[in-house]
C-alpha cells in the first residue's frame, strides 16, 4: 500500500500527492528519460503547489527538466568557487588575466585584507542567491564609494557577467542574473589621439623586434589587439589576386575581410617560416630605471672582452681586484660597471629567454600568441618624451590615415568592424594641420572680401 495520497492530477502526467508522514505536498511523475521522480514542492498550500507543478510540467515539455535538476544539485556552490573555475579557463594576455583576477577578488570581498562588507561577502554567498537587484545595488554603491569612472564600472560589470555566463554553461544557474543589468554609458572615456607619421618611425625604431611586428601589423590592418592574437595562418592570404585577411572573432561579432597592404604582406611572409626572438632584445638602454645594454651592445662587449690578452675577466679568486688598463678601456666604452661586465662574461653561455612564434605548417596555429607589451611601449614613449603609446592607438592612426586618403566613413565602418558611423567618428579624426594647405589652395582664387586701403588708421599714437 503506498505511503501517500493522490490529491490532484495535472495534465495526466504529474500527480500532486500528500505523504502521510510529511506536511508539504510532493510531485509524482516520470521525467523524459522514464525515471521516477518524487520531489518536494516545499509548500503545504495547494495553490502554491499547483504553481510549482506547472513549472515542472513546462520544463518537461521544453526538455529542460534535466538541466534544472542539475542546477538544483549545485545550490551550495559559492560565488568564489564560480570565480575560481572561470579564472582557470580564462584566456588572454597575462596582464589582462591578472587585472580580471584583481577585479573579481575585489567583488568577492573574501580576502584577508578586505573588510568592506557589513554582511556576508559575495565570495561566501551561494551563486544562486545573487540576483539582478543585488548586482545593480552593489555596482551603484561601489562606484560612489570608490569614485570609479564609467569605464572602470564597465570593466567590473563585464567581469561579473563573464562569471555568471560561465555558471550558466556549467549548469550551476538556470540563467545569468547579470544579463539584465544595463551596461553603464561611458561618458568620461579619453579617446587616444592618432599618431603623426613623423612620430611613428622613431617610436618603432625603439621597439624590440617582436613588439615592432605586433605594432606594425596593428597599424597596417586596423585590427584590435584581440583580433590580431586570434588570427591563424588559415585566415591569411598573401598570394591571391586580392591579398586579405579574414576576421572571424571580433568585438562586434561580425565576419569581415580586411585587404592587406604591401607592408603587411611582407611581414606575414617573413613570419611564415616561424620566428624566434630574444626576450631581452631591445634598442633602448633603459629598463626599470637602470642602465642596461642592448643585445647588440652586449654582443660587442663580450667580443671585445674575448679579444683581450689579459686574464682579468677569467679570474675566479673571490674578492675585489684591480683590473688592468686594457680592461678599463674596453668597459669604459659601454658605460657599465666592472662587476656588471664580469657578470655578463660569466653568464655568456647561459641560454637567454626566447619568444617563439609558430610557422604556417599548421594552418590552425595562431600567428602571434598573446603577449603583454606594455613595458617596451612605455620605454619607447619615455625615451621620446611622448605622453602615451599603446596598441589601440594604431587602430586610431589607421582610421585617420584612411580618412585623410579619401576613404569615406561608411567604407571605414565596414573595414574596421564598427557598428555605427558614430563609432567611426570617434576613431577617425581630421588632422587640421595637414588639412590647412588644402583649404588655402581650394579657396585661393575664390571671390571674397579683404582689407580696404582707404580706411583711416584709428590707432591712437
Amino acid at each position: 500500500m503506498p505511503d501517500y495520497e493522490v490529491i490532484e492530477q495535472v495534465n495526466s502526467r504529474i500527480n500532486i500527492i500528500k505523504r502521510h508522514d510529511r506536511k508539504p505536498y510532493y510531485a509524482y511523475y516520470r521525467d523524459n528519460a522514464g525515471r521516477q521522480k518524487k520531489p518536494s514542492l516545499k509548500t503545504s498550500n495547494i495553490k502554491q503547489a499547483r504553481v510549482h507543478v506547472q513549472k515542472i510540467l513546462r520544463s518537461l515539455e521544453e526538455d529542460t527538466h534535466d538541466r534544472i535538476e542539475e542546477v538544483r544539485g549545485s545550490k551550495h556552490l559559492t560565488f568564489r568557487q564560480a570565480v575560481d573555475h572561470y579564472m582557470e579557463g580564462c584566456k588572454g594576455t597575462e596582464y589582462a588575466i591578472h587585472q580580471t583576477r584583481l577585479r573579481l577578488n575585489f567583488v568577492c570581498g573574501d580576502l584577508e585584507d578586505q573588510r568592506r562588507y557589513p554582511r556576508e561577502a559575495w565570495g561566501n554567498r551561494r551563486i544562486q542567491t545573487i540576483k539582478t537587484k543585488d548586482i545593480t545595488n552593489w555596482m551603484r554603491a561601489e562606484k560612489k564609494k570608490q569614485g570609479w569612472k564609467d569605464s572602470t564600472e564597465h570593466q567590473y560589470l563585464n567581469a561579473i557577467k563573464q562569471v555568471m555566463k560561465n555558471a550558466v554553461v556549467q549548469n550551476w544557474v538556470t540563467q545569468s542574473e547579470a544579463t539584465a543589468v544595463a551596461k553603464p554609458r561611458i561618458t568620461d572615456e579619453t579617446i587616444p589621439e592618432a599618431l603623426d607619421d613623423e612620430v611613428v618611425e622613431p617610436l618603432f625604431a625603439l621597439l624590440p623586434s617582436h613588439v615592432m611586428y605586433i605594432m606594425s601589423l596593428l597599424l597596417e590592418t586596423g585590427l584590435r589587439s584581440g583580433e590580431l592574437y586570434n588570427l591563424r595562418w588559415r585566415d591569411i592570404d598573401t598570394t591571391g589576386e586580392t591579398p586579405a585577411l579574414t576576421v572571424g572573432k571580433s568585438k562586434s561579432k561580425r565576419f569581415r575581410v580586411v585587404p592587406l597592404t604591401d607592408a603587411a604582406i611582407r611581414i606575414f611572409d617573413h613570419l611564415r617560416a616561424g620566428s624566434s626572438f630574444d626576450q631581452m632584445d631591445s634598442p633602448i638602454r633603459f629598463r626599470n630605471g637602470h642602465a642596461k645594454l642592448t643585445v647588440d651592445q652586449r654582443s660587442q662587449l663580450l667580443s671585445d672582452i674575448n679579444d683581450l690578452t689579459c686574464e682579468c675577466f677569467n679570474e675566479t679568486k673571490p674578492g675585489a681586484r684591480l683590473y688592468c688598463s686594457d680592461c678599463k678601456a674596453v668597459v669604459a666604452q659601454y658605460d657599465v660597471t666592472f662587476p656588471h661586465a664580469k657578470k655578463l662574461w660569466k653568464t655568456r653561455n647561459k641560454q637567454r629567454p626566447t619568444i617563439v612564434w609558430p610557422s604556417d605548417e599548421e594552418p590552425n596555429a595562431v600567428i602571434i600568441p598573446p603577449r603583454d607589451i606594455r613595458k617596451p611601449l612605455s620605454n619607447a614613449a619615455e625615451e621620446l618624451n611622448i605622453k602615451k603609446f599603446h596598441p589601440h592607438q594604431m587602430r586610431h592612426t589607421w582610421a585617420t590615415r584612411l580618412l585623410e586618403e579619401g576613404i569615406n566613413e561608411f567604407e571605414l565602418m565596414q573595414l574596421g568592424g564598427w557598428s555605427t558611423i558614430a563609432m567611426v567618428r570617434r576613431y577617425a579624426k581630421v588632422n587640421v594641420v595637414k588639412l590647412a594647405p588644402k583649404i588655402r589652395k581650394a579657396l585661393a582664387n575664390r571671390p571674397t572680401g579683404g582689407p580696404r586701403t582707404n580706411q583711416p588708421d584709428l590707432r591712437v599714437a
